[in-house]
């Protein structure tokens, strides 16, 4: 994201425009990838009065992202993640099931795409009911890495698990369910969930991703977080929290 980075102030937050349509928000994006020579990113696209959301591709050009159309704007997606792996694109979202309008929507389930490009895209998996943050990572050695997130029982709020399959034509979603739990230091109030991963050239994973609570009044606390996972034991070291508040500018839209 060179380009990009060109925009932001060493140490600083930055609010990023994008071209969308009316009443409609932005968030919960990917990082960046290349198409060609445009960045790319994925991010979910969602109606400030209503529960309908969808996930949009945006390029950047001249300071701001803009919408790109593709065939999965048509269905109520949110929460995109992508990785590459045996040279496809594999692309991640949550399908909302048809609920009432109005109602905040109760069950969902993660959908699997995967193709050449964001214009190929084709479904070939999805998880089981009710959960989400499912991530992928090709690993060394052709293995794929598949990080789970379960809820209840042992599993609590929210426990990450870990797995490995040969190839994609693997993934179907009993095998989310033969994962082992990993070993995270944290109380039995708070959730976590994985965003980024990243190979590591001594084959264990970078994680990016996220600690949250409720408090009392019923509101949500989110903290960014990263560590390094070894998948051989299932282990973390040098956890670290990312998130402090005072990095990120209070800039208004003109």
């Amino acid at each position: 994201m060179e380009s990009i980075n060109k925009e932001l102030k060493k140490n600083k937050g930055k609010i990023f425009f994008f071209e969308i349509e009316k009443d409609f928000n932005v968030y919960n994006p990917t990082a960046s990838f290349k198409i060609g020579e445009r960045e790319i990113i994925l991010a979910r696209v969602k109606n400030i009065n209503t529960f309908v959301s969808y996930v949009a591709p945006f390029f950047w050009e001249n300071g701001i992202w803009k919408k790109i159309d593709w065939g999965l704007s048509k269905l109520e997606l949110e929460d995109p993640f992508f990785t590459k792996i045996d040279d496809e694109l594999v692309v991640r979202s949550v399908y909302i099931l048809p609920h009432q309008e109005g109602i905040s929507p109760t069950e969902f389930f993660t959908v699997f795409h995967r193709g050449k490009d964001i214009f190929s895209l084709n479904k070939f998996a999805q998880g089981p009911l009710m959960m989400k943050d499912i991530r992928l990572v090709a690993r060394k050695k052709e293995k794929i890495g598949i990080f789970t997130r379960l809820k209840g029982d042992k599993f609590l709020k929210g426990r990450i698990e870990y797995l490995e399959i040969n190839d994609l034509d693997e993934l179907n979603s009993k095998n989310f369910y033969e994962a082992e739990i990993t070993d995270l230091p944290i109380s039995k109030e708070e959730w976590v969930g994985f965003n980024e991963i990243h190979l590591l050239e001594n084959g264990k994973l970078m994680i990016l991703g996220h600690f949250a609570y409720e408090d009392r009044k019923g509101n949500l606390h989110y903290s960014a977080m990263s560590f390094i996972f070894d998948p051989e034991n299932l282990k973390q070291k040098t956890l670290r929290s990312l998130h402090k508040e005072k990095i990120f500018l209070k800039e208004k839209r003109n």
